[in-house]
């Protein structure tokens, strides 16, 4: 997981990407119930909203896909996605609750 981290960093589209089996990153992730920081990481690379104003922008649907796992880490990254710092003291999280209606309509 280290190594998948240290290569999204490097190459933050390859959350968008999907695999040749046809299933995003973060799918499989959520059904191999990986780590919340790998989740949090793919999501913040591929979300349906701006973090700067809420606008719709290019995404592969990552949001959808997390939103529709159940496991702990999936709704831990969607919890941590939407934390904004003034919620967290030690702030990890995307920010997006201010777009909170934006994604729901995404």
């Amino acid at each position: 997981e280290e190594v998948i981290l240290l290569l999204l960093n490097a190459y933050p589209q390859a959350a968008k990407e999907k695999m040749k089996d046809g299933r995003l990153p973060i799918e499989v992730c959520a059904e191999r119930n990986m780590s919340k920081d790998l989740m949090l990481s793919l999501l913040k690379a591929d979300m349906p909203v701006s973090i700067e104003d809420g606008t719709p922008v290019e995404h592969s649907g990552s949001w959808h896909a997390c939103i529709s796992y159940s496991t702990e880490t999936a709704t831990s990254a969607v919890r941590k996605v939407l934390l904004d710092s003034k919620d967290d003291a030690h702030f990890n999280g995307g920010g997006f609750v201010k777009y909170i209606h934006a994604l729901a309509e995404a």
